[in-house]
């Protein structure tokens, strides 16, 4: 897996096209661009045929669309139980098990909320709920509901969701995200990589989850695998913190910011780039190459945002450094 950060979009548009120039082996094969958004599909089409003078037969997949087509790839046609746990089906399927008799006082809280509701509304909507969490829960938390289902594991007398995510199983089969994800890496290293696409780029996604990052890290060495990070710095920030969270740490009296190793950095990143921290924290736990030359470039605008710009690439606070200095005088 190769990684290409720069602070421009522009440099990872460039270095995009420069990678799409070299033909793949299958001149019929389509490129996979992965993408988030079908604004930056648009553009993406637009810019490329500006600098390639077209830009055809290229499929712009979502990264969970791409995914599924991946574990499809190696394990086969879906079965018909990975269909009830599509997000769109998902509310169904658990609408349906809260129909049921939900025995026993584990589902007192599900009672106590329904009862005071004689139509379906509060249920379908309280289904909708239970559906978005549980499909969050097959993406961040794989280890958590596999556990969830282990027969082996006891519950918790207040667990409901645990014992609804049981009766879900046992109605529609286990053919969520996480129980298909690990199948395809138990099977992933005994498949042959022509049955995956030749190349792969994902481009302007700011942000994955560490279950995506496993299946594109394992599923990179069977392909050429690229992936285009727009970063305001190539300094790590996954240790910045605003001084007010710093400050919320310190208090709980357990650790310092010097033990944590945490520093502010510029206040801007600090406070609104949780997201960027996070995945560089994801990102960091598997091994991958980067571009030998540095595709970070400062900013040559004298106005406030080009300063900005600078700042935010260095990781410096021009205003603290100010402070400090008339402090000194």
């Amino acid at each position: 897996m190769r990684v290409h950060r720069s602070n421009r979009v522009e440099v990872l548009l460039e270095l995009l096209a420069a990678i799409l120039r070299r033909p793949l082996s299958d001149p019929m094969a389509p490129e996979h661009l992965v993408i988030q958004s079908r604004g930056l599909q648009q553009w993406l089409s637009r810019e490329l045929g500006e600098q390639l003078g077209i830009c055809a037969n290229v499929t712009f997949p979502f990264p969970r669309a791409f995914l599924e087509d991946c574990m499809e790839r190696v394990l086969g046609t879906p079965p018909e139980a990975a269909a009830s746990w599509q997000p769109s089906a998902l509310q169904w399927a658990v609408t349906r098990c809260l129909e049921e008799d939900l025995e026993g006082p584990i589902f007192a809280p599900i009672h106590t909320y329904l009862k005071t509701d004689p139509s379906d509304l509060r249920r379908i909507q309280l289904a909708a709920l239970i559906a978005d969490r549980f499909d969050q829960y097959g993406t961040y938390r794989p280890d958590h509901v596999q556990a969830w289902e282990d027969p082996g594991t006891p519950l918790a007398e207040d667990d409901w969701q645990g014992a609804l995510w049981r009766k879900l199983v046992d109605r529609v089969g286990a053919g969520h995200l996480a129980a298909r994800a690990s199948a395809y890496l138990q099977k992933l290293p005994s498949t042959h990589s022509d049955v995956f696409p030749e190349r792969v780029c994902l481009f302007g996604i700011p942000s994955l989850p560490p279950l995506y990052m496993d299946l594109l890290r394992a599923t990179a060495e069977k392909t050429e695998l690229h992936l285009f990070l727009l970063e305001p710095s190539p300094l790590y920030a996954g240790d910045t913190r605003s001084p007010r969270a710093i400050a919320r740490i310190e208090a709980l009296g357990e650790h310092t910011a010097e033990d944590l190793h945490l520093e502010t950095g510029h206040p801007l990143a600090a406070s609104l780039g949780w997201v960027s921290r996070s995945f560089q924290s994801v990102l960091e736990k598997h091994p991958y190459t980067s571009d030998p030359e540095p595709l970070f470039q400062e900013s040559e605008e004298e106005s406030l945002l080009g300063l900005l710009q600078n700042d935010l690439m260095h990781q410096t606070d021009r205003r603290a450094q100010q402070e400090e200095s008339l402090a000194m005088d």
